[in-house]
Order: C-alpha cells, then structure tokens, then sequence
C-alpha cells in the first residue's frame, strides 16, 4: 500500500492484486500495523476501479477499503466518516450506508478502555451507534433477530470482556434504545441478562 498502487499500479500488479491486499488487510485486522497505510490510502481519495471475482460478484475496490478500514482502526479518527454513513448520508469517497457506519462505529477501539486484551470499544459511540441501528430496524418484521445479531457481532469482535453485558446494558438505558431491543438482549446473552432500564 506505501507504493501507492491507487495511484499508479507497479508493473504486475492489477485490480484483482489490489482486492486482495485489502482483502487480506480485513482479515489480519491489526490496526497497529495496518492502520496506517490504510489511512493514507484512504486519505488520497484516488482508489478506484472494480474487480470481478469469479463465480461471485463486482465488488468496487472503495468498498473493500472501506471493510479494511472498519477492521483496522487504531483510534477514532475515522468517527466523522462512519457517523455520516450512519444517518444514511452520502459519503464524499467510500460506498456504504448505515450497517457500515454502525460497524465502523462499533469496531473503534478507545485507548482510554485498557485492559489485559487490548484497548476496548469506545462506549458512547457505540451506544449511539446501536440507537441508530435500532430505528433503522425498527420497521422489520424480523429487527428483534437482526438486532440481536448486531449485538453478537459486537461481542464476538471485542471478544468475551466480562463487562460486555453490563455495559450495553448502561448504554441502552442512557441513550435510551427501543423497548423492543430489550428481547434482543435476552436472544444476544440469553438468560443470564439482567433487567432492563429502557
């Protein structure tokens, strides 16, 4: 990525060499390494072009910039980015509408939240985050399961931290949730949850 191929593709390099360098950079997710980067590719605003992958789809190499990016973040920087998706507005470079900005909001890491696995979610983003999933949601005949699901996706990326549970809990009060995102909950950590504020 440092030998900019988005603005000028090394001799043997191609589209389908660009897909899987973010591809790969999704996967590793390892911010410290990779955050930085990313970011200037990110910051040049000159990646452009698809690449078709076989027996599967076109995929815009922005929209595989921008997982990269969601997957390797370091701090907040990009919070401006993932709120504007979020509300369902236009992004002036990257694809992606809501359930990108709310994962690139869930995904962002506060060093501030230290523990013995790393630094944590930043928790009032990701309470906002999850209010705004809730009413993007909130006509679905299925949301309690899509929601429930956000939720495990949440758990599964910062891993079994034993405040998870309470501190979604304390959010969902605070930034008042839905109601409904109570059952969501109970599906999420099943019976183990406790009551709820909201």
């Amino acid at each position: 990525m440092d030998l900019s191929p988005d603005v000028l593709l090394p001799q043997g390099y191609s589209n389908r060499m660009l897909f899987n360098l973010l591809q790969l950079a999704s996967a590793v997710s390892y911010g410290t390494i990779l955050n930085p980067p990313i970011d200037r590719l990110f910051q040049r605003r000159a990646l452009q072009g698809e690449y078709f992958q076989p027996r599967s789809e076109i995929h815009d190499l922005r929209e595989v910039l921008r997982d990269a990016m969601i997957y390797n973040q370091d701090d907040n920087k990009w919070q401006k980015d993932w709120e504007t998706m979020l509300r369902g507005e236009r992004h002036d470079f990257l694809p992606g509408g809501v359930e990108a900005g709310f994962l690139g909001l869930i995904t962002m890491p506060d060093p501030k939240m230290q523990d013995a696995g790393g630094p944590g979610p930043y928790l009032d983003a990701c309470g906002d985050a999850f209010k705004s999933l809730a009413a993007f949601y909130g006509s679905r005949s299925n949301r309690v399961n899509d929601f429930a699901g956000s939720i495990v996706r949440y758990t599964e990326y910062w891993g079994t931290r034993p405040s998870t549970q309470s501190e979604l809990l304390t959010q969902s009060a605070s930034k008042q949730w839905p109601n409904w995102t109570g059952r969501s909950m109970k599906l999420a950590f099943g019976n183990s949850t406790r009551s709820y504020a909201n």
